[in-house]
């Protein structure tokens, strides 16, 4: 019961941190697009 507790919060912190990059690399690829143009 405990691993599966300290798994899912495992997971729920690297979705967080994959949601994270994802959308900070999107702004700086927006941010470098804006300025292109």
């Amino acid at each position: 019961m405990k691993f599966t507790q300290r798994l899912s919060l495992r997971v729920r912190l690297t979705l967080i941190f994959l949601i994270l990059a994802s959308v900070t690399w999107l702004l700086s690829s927006f941010v470098a697009w804006k300025q292109t143009t």
